[in-house]
């Protein structure tokens, strides 16, 4: 057997993926549910948070209970402490309670005591412990953190509500391009030409576990003044009917004296934002409705079926945005015979070009040469390209 490398694919393209998943909260079997099972979910709430008896504030957090056959795991997701008003807060990021015995006495179950030690860059030795109740639906949790280098204990404690069944990640799941399909603006009035050509979409990317961002656009404020909105990290829940965004705050990028903010719902691929923006004078509110546009664009799959062809092609990892597909053939095989028809599969809602022209399925590619082709994601703000 020779090995020939019949052609380069290069691959500039998003990386980002969309994985659909559904939430189902009923096992359907009509038997009685496992203890540990009944009370997994996520549950959100309020967080206290004390060092040493000093009240360090209270903030809007998730905990996420999973099960673990007999037992359950419980998880803190991007937790951070400020220790002082003027520096910036310690982030602790997750702490996980694995294997905690849960029972139920009478009614109420209750998380046994379970201790954890985390080893933190910052804060060194963390020795965190953990006790709690759970009671229809209802979740309190008192979290104890000893910080080794503090010698304080930092005091955690939680009261929230389940608000869906399965504790998984959904910023991943939504993490797109929203193209505009319709911007409402009331409160100011700017040139109906300019609210026409602006927002053309917006972009969401993955901040964190149930964390979003959203990317610098620009919406218009008095006297026709862009003011750039950026989010960084704002929360998302599941709920019955679809995503929804939490409301945020942020502060005009360049524009210290304008205020954003921002709420929503992602319903069925469609994005609503609700954008509240003020100077403490004036005040815009905007509200943005936009469908899902996939980023992806990679060929995923290539076969070909022929007999020249000994091992179906394979795609190298992606490095620096450029892969290589390697295809091996029989020695001894014409220029001639390597008239192929391949096979693609790509990434959902991308096109294939071949030529620039959208390559139809069935036609014969020369492969005794070198080839070009190019990937468009089904998202129209970016093209994305394979040589």
């Amino acid at each position: 057997m020779k090995k020939n490398l019949l052609f380069l694919l290069m691959l500039i393209c998003s990386m980002s993926l969309f994985t659909a998943c559904n939430d189902d909260d009923d096992n359907g079997k009509g038997e009685e549910t496992p203890l540990a099972q009944q009370i997994a979910g996520t549950y959100s709430g309020n967080l206290e948070v004390s060092l040493d008896g000093t009240d360090l504030g209270t903030s809007k957090q998730h905990i996420y209970v999973k099960d673990a056959g007999n037992v359950v795991s419980v998880e803190l997701k991007d937790f951070s402490i400020q220790l002082e008003a003027d520096k910036d807060p310690f982030n602790v990021e997750d702490i996980t309670f694995s294997n905690v015995p849960v029972e139920d006495v009478e009614g109420i179950v209750q998380f046994k005591e379970t201790k954890v030690t985390i080893n933190h860059a910052t804060l060194g030795e963390l020795q965190a412990t953990l006790v709690g109740t759970e009671v229809s639906n209802k979740i309190d949790l008192d979290i104890t953190v000893y910080a080794s280098t503090l010698k304080k204990n930092i005091k955690v404690l939680f009261t929230g509500d389940k608000i869906n069944s399965e504790p998984k990640d959904f910023a991943g799941e939504i993490a797109s391009w929203y193209s505009r399909e319709d911007l409402k603006l009331t409160g100011i009035e700017i040139d109906p030409e300019l609210l026409q050509s602006s927002v053309k979409g917006i972009s969401i990317v993955r901040a964190g576990y149930n964390k979003i961002g959203i990317a610098s656009t620009v919406f218009y404020f008095v006297g026709d003044k862009g003011k750039y909105l950026e989010i960084k990290s704002m929360d998302i829940q599941k709920t019955q009917n679809g995503i929804e965004l939490l409301e945020a705050t942020a502060v005009s990028k360049y524009d210290k004296k304008v205020n954003f903010v921002v709420s929503g719902a992602i319903v069925d691929n469609q994005l609503t934002l609700n954008v509240t923006m003020s100077d403490g004078t004036d005040k815009a509110e905007y509200v943005f409705t936009g469908s899902y546009k996939r980023t992806d664009a990679a060929i995923v799959k290539m076969t070909i079926n022929s007999d020249v062809v000994v091992l179906q092609p394979e795609i190298s990892e992606v490095s620096s945005n450029k892969a290589k597909i390697v295809i091996y053939k029989k020695a001894g095989t014409s220029d001639e015979q390597l008239s192929l028809v391949p096979e693609f599969e790509i990434s959902s809602g991308a096109t294939l070009y071949y030529k620039n022209e959208p390559y139809v399925k069935g036609t014969a590619i020369d492969f005794s040469k070198e080839q070009e082709f190019k990937v468009t994601a089904e998202m129209d703000r970016r093209l994305l390209h394979i040589l």
